[in-house]
């Protein structure tokens, strides 16, 4: 069983509506995918640029929170969960990278992009969704 990589969110929830910080945020470069007001809680979904790996995708978010205003930084400071989610899905294939140019390197988070999650106060979710079935229709 392997999985295959398929995009980053950003995932922010807070006690506060978040159209300002959704507003920033979209300004520097991410567009909210999905925001919503669940039992007392603002919560919005970002989702990164396509990019063949995790790291890459949530580099290039951490570089747009590091563009937030002092405004954008205190709402996003007083969020009360700020977290980077991993998609992938599953796969039968023991090598489902081999299309992809997979190497250790690629996929490693180096310390210093830990780093910045850390100094950012953002969590890290992996999600693995199961493999999808590719259905196929009989020839007539």
């Amino acid at each position: 069983m392997g999985a295959i990589y398929i995009n980053t969110d950003l995932e922010l929830r807070a006690r506060f509506e978040l159209g300002p910080l959704n507003s920033e945020l979209a300004d520097a470069g991410l567009g909210a995918i999905f925001s919503r007001y669940w039992h007392g809680v603002w919560e919005s979904t970002y989702e990164a640029e396509k990019h063949r790996h995790p790291s890459e995708a949530i580099g290039q978010m951490l570089d747009v929170v590091d563009r937030l205003s002092p405004v954008g930084l205190n709402l996003w400071n007083a969020c009360i969960s700020r977290r980077f989610n991993v998609g992938y899905e599953g796969s039968d294939d023991p090598y489902p990278w081999t299309d992809l140019q997979w190497t250790h390197t690629t996929w490693q988070f180096t310390a210093p992009l830990l780093q910045r999650m850390v100094s950012a106060n953002v969590s890290f979710v992996v999600t693995i969704y199961p493999q999808q079935e590719l259905k196929t229709e009989k020839a007539t």
